[in-house]
């Protein structure tokens, strides 16, 4: 969190109309990861895995989808290529510079957690058995992963939508 924030905070640190737009359109981007994320998340958890790295352990055995929600939700939340992250964080990279560089290191801290991550899940399997996911939980996983990837591809999509409910804000850009 902190990391995506420091990256909506560069892009509204430019002090003009395209920064601000910038800054609402990466904070909707967060919105729609954060959501994947905490999707998977609420499903490992509803279904009995703890929190700690020893009851995590080869629940991505057990739960494939519901930890793939989490990678997908976390490398969005990162900025990773291909997920509604990225199209921001590139924009914010095209500045150069330290901005540039800062969004290089978001994407490296939140992409070693996201493996550190990965490696507890698929270490060697605990003996739990979680309950499988209903019809819904599995759809709603599923539809998180495409929206992230889809926003990814076809940043189009969420972009415009924020930046005309920006618009209506005329004082931050000076008019």
């Amino acid at each position: 969190m902190l990391a995506d924030t420091a990256v909506i905070l560069l892009a509204f640190s430019s002090m003009t109309p395209s920064g601000y737009q910038l800054a609402l359109g990466l904070s909707g981007a967060r919105v729609i990861s954060l959501s994947v994320w905490a999707l998977g998340a609420s499903v490992l958890r509803n279904a009995g895995a703890g929190d700690t790295s020893d009851e995590l352990a080869g629940i991505g055995y057990q739960a494939p989808l519901a930890t793939a929600t989490i990678l997908v939700g976390l490398f969005s939340l990162a900025g990773f290529p291909l997920t509604a992250g990225f199209p921001g964080r590139w924009a914010v990279m095209a500045g150069g510079g330290t901005a540039a560089l800062a969004v290089v290191g978001t994407l490296a801290a939140v992409s070693l957690a996201a493996v550190r991550w990965t490696s507890t899940v698929f270490r060697t399997p605990r003996e739990l058995t979680l309950p499988g996911s209903s019809a819904l939980e599995r759809f709603l996983l599923g539809a998180g992963i495409v929206l992230c990837l889809l926003l990814g591809l076809f940043p189009q999509l969420l972009y415009p939508w924020v930046v005309d409910a920006l618009s209506g804000l005329t004082g931050l850009a000076g008019g």
